[in-house]
């Protein structure tokens, strides 16, 4: 009890940015765990059929809703109300506006060539009523989700989030219980409508609030910031579901589901990632506008090493995960992770750059970095998949992501003699050696996988390692947090 109220006492005494990144995280990981847990659900509440025309449904969702809003929330907006808050109020409502008219010219041009556009997709037209009020809603969210985590105010965000990740699969439930032949657009509908009426009340508030519906030059800086980026957001989803598709080509649906398995493991660190990114990429923004550049590359080194030992971990513990997540038949997938792992550090490391290239409004390099990467990643997999099978595209996914980092590096390097800033936004010297580190280190940890003594050996001893530096792993934290702190002040 006493390290508890210890605990709570540190908690109490944190400042909101450091609350702030920890319900995030925790925030992040609740809708992975939800979402966990409720798979084995659904899959059994819908046969095979229903879960493949809801699975299209929701790979199409993700695609449309790039190129419907070009996800103006996730660019100009966040960049604009950190650089202008004087405009915060009128460029959130305006931008509202503006994803309204976009949603309903698509509608639109969609209801047109409906015939076409189904047969396509292999949907119906109520489906695609869904989808389009569900890219409406969910961006009226990402609004508000933007700006409350620019100032921080967690609990709100927190408690809609956890919110939202219990009434969907709840209200799934229910309504595909209650019907015997329509099970798909009952799970559909339960999300659509959990949207709408969590999320119209933040639509109403933002309106009120700005009380600009159209802004021309809103609008136009707006679309002509995001276009190039369409490109960037289009690559990200053929880079995350290309593999699978080619796997399930040339080698088969089995090896593209074992496949799928090892890459969701390894992907479930993205949920870690991302929580770290949304909170970062704010006070990045911040941090340029204030020409703090130094402490930019002190917070790029720490939670590079953060987000390189989380990944080492799960490496470590591959062989055991693997077990508890599936049956013997999937165990080969075992050397799918520990590459998968490593592209996600290098996920992580990429974005940092991308977010100097969308403060100085390059979207240019942005996007070609993207498409040069999904091309590269596409070849790559064209040629090594039929020789050397499934896990080849691991190694390619990884060699992608390294491929996308490096060039972005490039780019912000580039900006930064543009913008004639003297000193490195990023220590490229450390993350380099983090880098090459945690590479180097996880491809040796493959080589125990079979030799289940040693491998248990090294877990000892990172443990043993872990417990003596405890102190310095921690001022590590708070070195991060504090930074943070030191920044809004």
């Amino acid at each position: 009890m006493g390290k508890l109220k210890k605990l709570f006492a540190k908690y109490q005494n944190m400042n909101k940015a450091a609350k702030a990144t920890i319900w995030f995280v925790i925030c992040s990981f609740f809708q992975r765990g939800i979402t966990v847990l409720t798979t084995p659900i659904f899959t059994r509440l819908l046969n095979t059929e229903e879960y493949g025309i809801y699975s299209v449904f929701s790979s199409w969702l993700e695609i449309f809703t790039v190129i419907v809003t070009m996800r103006i929330s996730y660019g100009a907006y966040m960049r604009n109300i950190i650089k202008k808050p004087e405009i915060r109020e009128q460029y959130a409502s305006s931008l509202q506006g503006l994803t309204c008219v976009q949603v309903a010219v698509w509608f639109v041009v969609y209801f047109l060539l409906r015939n076409q556009v189904d047969r396509y997709l292999g949907l119906d037209v109520p489906m695609m009523l869904c989808m389009f009020g569900m890219i409406l809603f969910s961006t009226w969210f990402s609004f508000w989700a933007a700006r409350e985590r620019v100032d921080y105010n967690y609990r709100k965000l927190v408690g809609v989030t956890v919110a939202i990740s219990i009434l969907k699969p709840l209200v799934g439930i229910i309504l595909v219980l209650s019907t015997e032949h329509h099970k798909v657009m009952a799970r559909i509908i339960g999300l659509v409508a959990v949207e709408f009426v969590v999320y119209v009340g933040m639509f109403i508030s933002q309106m009120k609030k700005g009380k600009v519906f159209y802004h021309k030059q809103y609008w136009f800086e707006a679309m002509k910031f995001n276009l190039p980026l369409v490109p960037h957001y289009l690559s990200q989803i053929v880079l995350n579901h290309s593999d699978r598709i080619m796997i399930d080509h040339f080698c088969g649906s089995d090896a593209a589901g074992i496949y799928s398995l090892a890459y969701s493991m390894a992907m479930l660190l993205v949920t870690f990632n991302t929580s770290l990114q949304n909170t970062i990429t704010p006070w990045n923004y911040q941090q340029l506008k204030d020409k703090n550049y130094a402490g930019i590359s002190k917070i790029g080194n720490l939670t590079s090493l953060i987000v390189a030992g989380a990944n080492f971990a799960l490496i470590l513990i591959a062989p055991e995960a693997l077990k508890i997540f599936a049956p013997p038949s999937y165990h080969e997938a075992l050397y799918v992770i520990p590459p998968v792992a490593m592209g996600v550090y290098f996920m992580f490391l990429y974005s940092r750059f991308i977010n100097i290239e969308m403060y100085y409004g390059k979207n240019k390099y942005v996007m070609t970095a993207s498409v040069l990467g999904a091309i590269l990643n596409i070849i790559l997999n064209w040629i090594f998949i039929p020789i050397f099978g499934y896990i080849a595209a691991a190694y390619t996914t990884l060699v992608s992501y390294i491929f996308y980092s490096s060039m972005h590096y490039v780019f912000t390097n580039r900006i930064r003699k543009q913008e004639n800033i003297k000193s490195q936004i990023y220590d490229i010297k450390t993350l380099f050696l983090i880098s090459v580190g945690f590479t180097g280190i996880s491809f040796l940890m493959m080589l125990t996988y079979q030799h289940t003594i040693i491998r248990y050996g090294i877990i000892a001893v990172f443990v043993v390692v872990m417990i003596i530096f405890r102190k310095k792993i921690i001022s590590i934290f708070k070195e991060f947090l504090s930074m943070k702190k030191r920044s809004k002040k």
